[in-house]
């Protein structure tokens, strides 16, 4: 179409809206350091894979269920993020393919939590955030296994089976006085669109809750950083690239930027490349700049050898503990490294 922005040119623009992002940073307070709360993170990530597990089993047998287990859940994983959240959040990158299913409501818990909180929304929103994101998929328990577990691509009869989910998802909660209506929100909003594309209901703007909106966002920046059946991981910061693309349509642009202040441009647990060579894995994020994180460094990519771990602090000069910069991000799967062995 003539007119029609170039790759050049969406890159390009991506570039300055990232560049004015990143010296705005929103950054979280942490109680622990990040070695020091990674136990209990684990901890959380692997009950709450399980409770998915038996709730989803639940909903799907007796067509409602408990939500004591939840609510704990939402609880700990907001003392998780308290303690640090790039230990948690760190962990949601992580997703076997056989995990995806029960593990992806409680990544995007634990980031709706962390989001909330960098919103500075009270803590009774923070908690219907948490619960919704860890409900969101809920209605999935409805949707025969065959269908997400599918290799190929789906029919348009099956991928009108899975765009039912939403809605049954929220059916759980007719006249549930357990719940706000927040959280049915999310539920049922989370693949609306802000012009219109979406489902169930092709909502459009306002007409998708605050809550809505930022679940969609969640929803899939941890879709496309995960392995699934039918997709490899795109690394975090290229998912983040993509978000800012698509907020010129479908996405609120503001929430977008907001996430990304809070999870960073380059997220703890991403593998990064340096100006030096060296492969980095992200630690720390940095009160002066969004690309500027503290970051471990693992190995040598012109040398091809793992290195001792140093940590540096790539805001501060050479001689002050810094001295090296990030030059693009890069795929784990690449380098054959597991960054859970570096954190």
């Amino acid at each position: 179409m003539p007119g029609a922005p170039t790759a050049a040119d969406i890159s390009r623009d991506l570039d300055q809206t990232i560049q004015r992002i990143s010296g705005s940073t929103t950054r979280l307070a942490a109680e622990l350091g990040l070695t020091e709360a990674l136990a209990y993170a684990k901890s959380a990530r692997l009950d709450g894979k399980e409770i998915v597990r038996s709730i989803t089993a639940e909903a799907r047998s007796n067509h409602s269920l408990s939500l004591d287990a939840p609510r704990e859940l939402v609880g700990r994983i907001a003392a998780s993020i308290a303690q640090n959240p790039g230990a948690l959040l760190s962990l949601c990158q992580i997703k076997e393919k056989d995990e995806y299913t029960y593990l992806h409501p409680v990544s995007v818990a634990a980031l709706m939590v962390a989001f909330a909180r960098t919103l500075h929304l009270d803590e009774s929103a923070v908690h219907d955030a948490g619960l919704g994101g860890l409900l969101l998929d809920i209605g999935k328990a409805f949707t025969p296994d065959a269908i997400p577990h599918k290799p190929g691509p789906l029919t348009e009869a099956e991928f009108a089976v899975v765009q039912r989910h939403p809605s049954e998802g929220c059916s759980l909660f007719a006249r549930d006085s357990r719940v706000s209506k927040t959280v049915p929100n999310i539920i049922g909003e989370h693949h609306e669109r802000l012009d219109g594309s979406g489902y169930p209901k092709k909502l459009k703007g306002d007409a998708i809750s605050h809550l809505g909106q930022m679940a969609a966002i969640v929803d899939v920046y941890d879709a496309m950083t995960a392995h699934r059946v039918h997709q490899h991981a795109t690394p975090p910061t290229e998912t983040l690239r993509k978000l800012l693309e698509w907020s010129k349509h479908h996405f609120n642009p503001d929430l977008v930027q907001a996430f990304i202040r809070c999870i960073g441009i380059y997220p703890v647990g991403s593998v990064v490349r340096l100006e030096s060579d060296r492969i980095a894995v992200v630690v720390e994020q940095s009160e002066k700049s969004l690309l500027k994180p503290k970051v471990r460094v693992i190995y040598h990519a012109k040398h091809e050898r793992f290195l001792m771990p140093e940590d540096i602090e790539l805001s501060r000069s050479l001689g002050h503990g810094g001295g090296d910069r990030i030059i693009s991000h890069e795929s784990a799967n690449t380098w054959r490294i597991d960054a859970r062995r570096f954190l």
